[in-house]
């Protein structure tokens, strides 16, 4: 990450030469050229390799749309089984109620869960046919979530951070839905 070296080293002459000072201000000019260099390399390199960079471009808003709509799946499915035990201990505490008081606000929570989920699927129903068949080819040569953390790999300290970061980020969300299937 020389970008990123080079670019903390111009922050910290900046820093180092006074905010308010001209010096400061060029330094701090530097560090933004570092930062918009590292955010182009990946164009750079296309465009030395003869690949056309505005296809290489849309390829890649692409694969990052399907990477995220992967993640949001991922969360929206841990989501929905922790309201489905949510649900279910409602429905238990609204068929062991005694009075009818209770009853109505579990039911009044019952309805709203339902609503809920109603909307949920509806938003299912709407995915980008483009993005699913994307999604698709994808997951043929890696996991989907994969390519967000090949994105974030370009801003971090230590290699493999974003790798295991997202692989603990996957565990995570798979251990919140199977814990809420226990219950």
């Amino acid at each position: 990450m020389r970008f990123t070296k080079e670019a903390q080293q111009h922050a910290d002459a900046a820093k180092k030469a006074g905010d308010k000072s001209i010096a400061g201000m060029m330094e701090g000019f530097k560090t933004l050229s570092s930062a918009a260099q590292m955010m182009t390399a990946d164009i750079r390199a296309a465009k030395d390799l003869g690949f056309n960079t505005q296809e290489y471009l849309w390829v890649k808003g692409q694969v990052l749309a399907a990477s995220t709509a992967a993640m949001a799946e991922k969360v929206g499915n841990a989501m929905s089984q922790q309201m489905d035990a949510s649900y279910a201990q409602m429905k238990k505490s609204y068929d062991e109620a005694k009075d009818e008081q209770t009853k109505k606000a579990y039911k009044e929570m019952l309805d709203g869960y339902e609503k809920a989920k109603q909307e949920s699927a509806q938003q299912k129903e709407k995915e980008d046919p483009a993005l699913a068949y994307n999604r698709q080819i994808l997951s043929k040569y890696d996991t989907a979530m994969n390519a967000l953390a090949n994105e974030a790999a370009k801003w971090e300290d230590k290699p493999g951070d974003a790798q295991k970061s997202m692989e603990q980020f996957q565990k995570d969300l798979d251990k919140a839905a199977q814990d809420a299937k226990k219950q």
